[in-house]
């Protein structure tokens, strides 16, 4: 055995070491010790891409474990926290700040997590699986969102200011407020809840708004080409929208907005 095989099997024990203990010390009731723990598998993941994949996906089992959403037979599953624990905050910070090209096959799932006033400005949330989760009032300026996956997602208050959510999935998400200037470049917002968004100066290029409820939107500066917007467009207001086609706009409004009880 040669002296590189040798201390090649040297730091993959210790790796391994290291990954043993900060998983066991995640499981601690004391917040001091988990907060350690995050921050030791942080650095495991940036040390090793090896281990890249396992430490994410322990990562975001934990959120998914200790920010779930309060599920009801037969109703939406409620978010009843106010605030996003510390130690989760610590979770996706971790998340939001690794290398995505190290992710391999693994999609990082956290759909379905009470994420409600989040703040995570600047962080990578590519390719992450967050559908069904709620972030509402969450901040989340200068984050870059591109593919991941925010089907059916309460993002009532978000503020996606600077973000990157080009070719993300947001059919379904419910969407308000103030959203631009920020990129949706091919984003797929089928079937979205966007009444009375301000889209002011977003890149909604190449983007599909097919059956998307857009009444009382704002587009002022909007760049519009090549988006499909075969929706209902009635009180949206499109002065100042680059490249507007209307040729598929619905004359009558979505089936979905007369049916309360499929809107949650």
């Amino acid at each position: 055995m040669t002296t590189r095989d040798q201390i090649r099997i040297a730091v993959n024990g210790q790796m391994a070491d290291r990954f043993t203990t900060a998983t066991s010390q995640l499981a601690s009731d004391e917040l001091e010790i988990r907060l350690g723990a995050i921050h030791a598998l942080g650095r495991i993941a940036h040390d090793s891409s090896y281990d890249h994949p396992a430490v994410m996906e322990m990562l975001a089992t934990f959120v998914q474990t200790h920010a779930p959403l309060v599920r009801r037979p037969g109703r939406a599953p409620l978010c009843t926290r106010g605030e996003v624990p510390t130690d989760v905050v610590m979770a996706l910070s971790a998340i939001g700040h690794r290398n995505p090209l190290h992710d391999g096959s693994r999609v990082i799932d956290l759909h379905g997590t009470c994420l409600n006033f989040l703040d995570l400005d600047g962080a990578d949330l590519s390719c992450v699986n967050l559908s069904g989760a709620h972030l509402e009032n969450a901040i989340l300026e200068n984050t870059i969102l591109t593919g991941a996956l925010l089907g059916s997602a309460r993002l009532t208050g978000a503020n996606f200011l600077a973000g990157r959510l080009d070719h993300a999935f947001l059919g379904g998400a419910i969407v308000d407020g103030e959203q631009g200037p920020a990129i949706f470049q091919g984003a797929n917002l089928v079937g979205a809840h966007l009444t009375g968004t301000h889209f002011t100066g977003v890149d909604l290029t190449n983007a599909n708004l097919d059956r998307a409820l857009l009444a009382g939107s704002t587009f002022a500066g909007a760049d519009l080409t090549g988006a499909s917007l075969g929706t209902y467009l009635r009180d949206s207001d499109l002065t100042g929208a680059i490249g507007v086609d209307l040729s598929k706009q619905l004359s009558n409004p979505p089936c979905r907005s007369r049916c309360p009880a499929l809107d949650g």
